[in-house]
């Protein structure tokens, strides 16, 4: 601009100024909240044009200002930084050219900031779940990023705790990460867990030959992430895999194959499961294979010979007839033999029923039938072969015969086949072998130890014991076996039992088996000998559990004295629910026992809710109860006899120094139960801490404890991964006394869960004092508090102090507020407290980082002008943003006033605004005024009150520069365009002519053309001699223009205009003019090229008399194209007003006067113009 102006000041004008062409809209877009966007606009104009762009709001930035040409390409920044989603940045971009002025209009929204994804834009978690249902893997990608939090959460605290208990298990690493997002979106309620569907549930193959491919159809209902396993519990059923993801699923449904293989089949029928589950979910597929052509005789005949043992049993122990084990008997031989005729065993069988019921013609046609079969091939059947004389023996019923078959049996047992089988037969037709019931009983334990374990041969060991028990001499595994089948069948005696009793009594040791054996001698017997040892070994063996609790009872009611009986006892019992105690119980443990805490806490519980009507008893048990109460309190246990016992003892010693840190903790405990057996532990994050808390599953049940909303709970399976929404829990609180919280203040106010919870209840309560600021303080200071919480805190503190705190140390205090990463809302308010309290450097601070928008303008301008004041003539650029911010609303005074003038650079009309307001508050504003001229100057735009302006500013000590710029300026546009200027640019200008000043000379011809509109009397004498010595001027140099005829008799007109009628043309200085013209007798145009000769004025002149006419016209040619005028004429009927001053004047008076017949006028004239020449040519004499 000042090289303009130097310009202006030489007379250099510019004839046609170009025009900017900027499009008339408003630049919009928006800018992500806390970042930047830059954004580029254009403009040009109808030449090229230089000049700057400047922008009113302080958020928005230009690169680079200046620009050297058009078309420009304006480059910008649009700061949001600290600024919300929804605020709105809107102003104005000044450009400020030689070619003009204009304003271009920008709003820019700010909006959360977004990714791309191949959906588009992303940033909210309606974005983020959609994402991860059209493409997880790139959704993966964004939950891992550090950036998700911000981006897609807001920051919002419960979903952030969330997210980071998630991310931070095994499912948030890479590896698992899909899981991670399925367990995080059902949190969130963004989407439901995955159900599945299996069908069929059932299948049956019948007729099955060869192995079979099938299929089962998995649906899945809902979309994400699904992982299924797949199990079987028989080895024919082989699933194609046994493990299933999404990534199997086609749709919502996979075909899962899986395998019948033949080879692993038995005959006959097969049954097996598959089993599908999910996390949550658990389907049975039943499937049965019906093997056909293969017979399964062999499995018909065990059961038929099992059914004919069990017969038997029930014959010999006397629980049936014979009659009865006869007809059931032969029921079964006869259904065997319709399936398998041939049986061998079975003709025999049928045989030896049909001899007891004497029909022995039946019977012998049976054995006459297998004879032949078993004679030839004894050898290969020994066992039937040996049932074949023993049945053969009882039809023929000869002492001979019966001689020769046992010798013949004891011949095949003694020589290798000792079997069961063999030795019963022998037993039944040897009476010898029945005699010694010692060699018998040994006999069988050698069948037992060779695999036999037949209750057959059971049953005749246990009739041998039951009759001697002093056989028994040891308690080996025959021997256990044996009573156990008689305790069974309920055929032991009482004496074998009490014998079996006093030899386990007199060991020192007893093992389960023995155990199991006494308990089924007591069930059976009850007696207080059997349940004296039973118990005996019981605690010997340290059993405990609701199994043998009735046992424990049952001992200490009959009165029984066995150490430790009643601890164990207490061990033992069912702790789910609580039970009443007997009162010998209580007694006993008057004192203190040896029970363990959870047993303890049982029995003091059970006291304490059963019995507690009993004065002995609470007088008894109380210092007990509390001493156990105050130990568990220290180890923080709880469980839910505990429970009752805390209940019990805040309700008798309220709020102390011991029971304080413990109640801290149990006001805020919950039971949660979890109904899902997968599941391990309990996670629990406070949304205001880093860390959170993992609790281990008792059973079912977890404690924990919870201080604030939205505490999130997370269960934890025993990989390590965590879910949330698919898991079904119940959650019920401890204990719920608020009365305590108080009380605990004077014991517990470092502790930070309490301050948590306190500080939340303040701010419901809307509770704003000191003491809130001292927890708000406590909490900042903590290092598990998180950031997101910090900010919170920092935020109310913050509030605090601008609206409650009313103290004298605010700048100490200042110190422990966090500066970083305000919100804009928390920065204004922080602002105005500082200058509140007379801090303005740390307000500035303050404003340069976060800027001013939401600051209210008074304090602004407070803190604009005591930071003038302490930093006088130094330019900041925040400080001026906030000095154009307050004055833009209306707040200023004298100090904003002086620096805006001194720095203020804006679009001319805003400059005005604070000129005007300077004025009002006499404020010096020379400079402000200077600037303005300035660029009104280079715009072109001197329109308004800029005269005002320069009025001013030529009062004071005006660059001489700037005041020849306006002057020239003004004077070439009245001059050259024809426009109106302001009397004062004359009255300037006549004063620097007077003073001989060096000006433009278009400034004299404007000055010169300005006083034609005055007459000679309002000229006065001064003016008459400047007009006429700038007249002389131009004359001599030959530059003539059509007004000067207006001076005829005023001026003096020098000789060589006094016959000139000159005709004016205005175009570019660079442009080539032409006049053509012709007088009135000639028929041909001649042309001449005129020269400029004032910045855009081409005259040409001619010497006319009276009633001579010129036709013309003028060619311009700028380079680019020619303009041709319309033909003119030039006619010359002036007359002279007064009297002729040369011989042209006497020459054209006398033509006036011949046309209008006036002989005497025109004598008189003649003689003047004689007198005149004859003086010229004697006072010309050439030398």
């Amino acid at each position: 601009m000042k090289e303009y102006i130097n310009r202006l000041a030489r007379g250099k004008f510019t004839y046609q100024r170009p025009e900017l062409e900027v499009q008339d809209y408003t630049l919009t877009g928006s800018v992500t909240a806390g970042g930047q966007g830059m954004f580029t606009f254009r403009f040009t104009a109808s030449q090229p044009a230089y000049g700057i762009v400047l922008s009113s709001h302080a958020r928005v930035r230009i690169e680079k200002p200046q620009f050297g040409t058009t078309p420009a390409e304006i480059v910008y920044t649009v700061d949001a930084a600290d600024l919300k989603e929804g605020m709105v940045i809107q102003g104005q971009f000044y450009i400020v050219s030689s070619a003009g002025e204009k304003s271009v209009s920008y709003e820019y929204t700010v909006e959360a900031q977004k990714v791309m994804t191949s959906m588009g834009a992303a940033g909210s978690m309606f974005h983020f779940a959609n994402l991860v249902q059209t493409s997880p893997e790139e959704a993966a990608g964004f939950f891992l990023s550090p950036d998700f939090k911000r981006i897609f959460l807001k920051n919002d605290p419960v979903q952030t705790n969330i997210y980071d208990v998630v991310k931070g298990a095994k499912n948030g690493s890479e590896a698992n990460v899909y899981a991670a997002m399925e367990e995080f979106l059902i949190a969130v309620r963004k989407k439901s867990p995955v159900g599945i569907d299996v069908f069929p549930q059932t299948k049956t193959f019948a007729d099955f030959t060869e192995s079979v491919k099938e299929r089962i159809t998995i649906t899945r209902s809902g979309w994400g992430y699904t992982e299924l396993t797949v199990e079987t519990d028989v080895p024919f059923i082989c699933p194609k895999i046994t493990r299933i993801t999404s990534e199997n699923f086609t749709g919502n449904k996979y075909e899962l194959e899986y395998v019948i293989d033949a080879d692993k089949l038995h005959a006959g029928r097969n049954w097996g499961r598959m089993t599908i589950c999910s996390f949550t979910q658990k389907y049975t597929v039943e499937i049965e294979v019906d093997c056909a052509g293969q017979e399964n005789t062999h499995r018909e005949k065990k059961q038929a010979v099992l059914a004919l043992v069990q017969e038997y049993l029930k014959f010999r122990m006397k629980r049936e007839d014979k009659r009865a084990w006869q007809d059931k008997s032969l029921q079964i031989i006869e259904r065997m033999r319709g399936i398998c005729d041939d049986d061998i065993f079975f003709k025999l069988a049928q045989a030896q029923i049909l001899l007891v019921q004497n029909r022995s013609d039946e019977a012998g046609w049976l054995i006459d039938n297998v004879r032949d079969f078993l004679e030839e091939n004894k050898d290969s059947h020994v066992e039937l072969y040996c049932y074949y004389l023993y049945v053969s023996a009882m039809y023929y019923k000869d002492k001979s015969y019966t001689f020769a078959a046992v010798k013949v049996i004891r011949d095949y047992y003694e020589n290798g086949y000792d079997t069961w089988r063999v030795l019963w037969v022998l037993f039944y037709l040897d009476a010898a072998e029945d005699a010694n019931k010692s060699i018998k009983l040994l006999r069988i334990k050698d069948a037992y130890h060779n695999g036999c374990v037949s209750p057959v041969m059971y049953y005749e060991a246990l009739q041998i014991l039951n009759a001697q028990p002093e056989l028994l001499r040891v308690l080996n595994d025959f021997e256990l076996h044996i009573l156990q089948f008689g305790c069974k069948y309920g055929i032991i005696s009482t004496k074998l039992t009490l014998y079996v009793c006093e030899m386990i009594a007199n060991g020192k040791v007893a093992d389960m088996q023995y155990l199991r054996l006494l308990k089924a001698l007591n069930d059976f017997f009850d007696k207080d000998e059997i349940l004296t040892v039973l118990v005996t070994h019981m605690i010997r063996n340290e059993l405990v559990g609701p199994e043998y609790a009735g046992l424990y009872e049952k001992g200490i009611l009959r009165g029984l004295r066995i150490t430790r009986l009643y601890e164990f006892y207490i061990e033992s019992l069912d702790k789910k629910e609580l039970k009443r105690l007997p009162q010998i119980v209580l007694r006993y443990f008057t004192y203190e026992s040896s029970l363990s805490t959870k047993s303890k806490a049982y029995l003091y519980a059970d006291i304490l809710k059963n019995h507690s009507s009993s004065r002995e008893i609470m007088n008894t048990y109380a210092p007990q109860i509390e001493r156990f109460a105050y130990g568990q309190m220290k180890k923080g246990y709880i469980d839910p006899y505990l429970e009752v016992i805390y209940g019990w003892l805040f309700q008798n010693v309220g709020v102390n120094e011991e029971t304080a840190p413990f109640l801290s903790r149990y006001l805020f405990t919950y039971r949660i139960t979890v109904f899902n057996d997968k599941i391990e532990s309990v996670l629990v994050k406070h949304k205001e801490l880093r860390k959170g808390q993992r609790c281990t599953l008792v059973g079912r049940t977890a404690y924990v404890q919870m201080y604030t909303r939205d505490c999130i709970l997370m269960f934890e399976d025993a990989g390590k991964q965590v879910h949330k929404g698919s898991i079904q829990y119940e959650i019920e609180r401890v204990y719920d006394n608020p009365a305590y919280l108080k009380a605990l203040d004077d014991y517990c106010s470092k502790d930070i869960y309490l301050l948590l919870n306190w500080f939340e209840q303040s701010l419901e309560q809307r509770k704003n004092d000191e003491e809130a600021c001292a927890v708000c303080l406590a909490l900042m200071a903590d290092g598990n508090v998180n950031q997101i919480t910090r900010n919170r805190l920092n935020s109310w503190q913050i509030q605090y102090y601008h609206e409650y705190y009313h103290g004298e140390d605010f700048g100490e205090r200042y110190e422990k507020i966090l500066k970083e990463e305000l919100q804009i809302h928390d920065a204004a308010l922080l602002i105005e407290t500082c200058i509140a309290e007379g801090m303005y450097e740390d307000a500035f601070d303050l404003v340069c980082e976060y800027g001013f928008e939401e600051a209210a303008p008074a304090k602004l301008l407070r803190m604009a002008r005591n930071m003038i004041l302490l930093r006088p003539q130094e330019y900041n650029e925040k400080l001026l943003a906030c000095c154009i911010h307050v004055f833009d609303e209306g707040k200023y005074d004298e100090n904003v006033l002086a620096y805006l003038e001194q720095f203020y650079q804006a679009k001319s009309d805003k400059m005005m605004k604070v000129w005007r307001a300077c004025a009002g508050f006499r404020v010096p504003c020379q400079t402000l005024a200077e600037r303005i001229l300035v660029e009104r100057l280079f715009t072109g735009n001197l329109s308004g009150r800029i005269p005002e302006v320069f009025t001013y500013y030529r009062q004071q000590l005006p660059d001489a520069a700037v005041e020849m710029a306006y002057l020239a300026e003004n004077a070439y546009r009245y001059f050259v365009k024809h426009e109106t200027a302001d009397e004062q640019v004359f009255t300037c200008i006549g004063g620097y002519l007077l003073e001989n000043k060096k000006m433009p000379p278009v400034c004299g011809m404007a000055y010169l053309k300005y006083h034609t509109q005055f007459g000679q009397e309002q000229l006065g004498g001064t003016h008459m001699l400047l007009l006429q010595k700038l007249m002389d001027m131009l004359c001599a140099e030959n530059i003539f223009f059509s007004f000067y005829e207006q001076y005829k008799g005023i001026l003096s007109l020098p000789y060589n205009a006094a016959d000139k009628t000159t005709v004016e043309y205005y175009a570019p200085e660079n442009s080539k003019v032409q006049i053509f013209y012709r007088h009135d007798d000639k028929e041909e145009y001649q042309s001449e090229v005129l020269s400029c000769v004032a910045g855009g004025v081409y005259a040409k002149s001619f010497s006319l008399f009276y009633g001579e006419s010129i036709q013309y016209y003028f060619l311009e040619d700028d380079g680019k194209k020619k303009k041709k005028t319309q033909d003119a004429s030039l006619l010359c009927n002036n007359v002279t007003p007064k009297e002729p001053q040369g011989r042209f004047d006497y020459l054209n008076d006398m033509l006036v006067s011949m046309e209008m017949h006036d002989m005497a006028t025109m004598k008189k004239l003649m003689q003047g113009y004689c007198v005149q020449d004859y003086v010229v040519e004697q006072m010309f004499q050439p030398f």
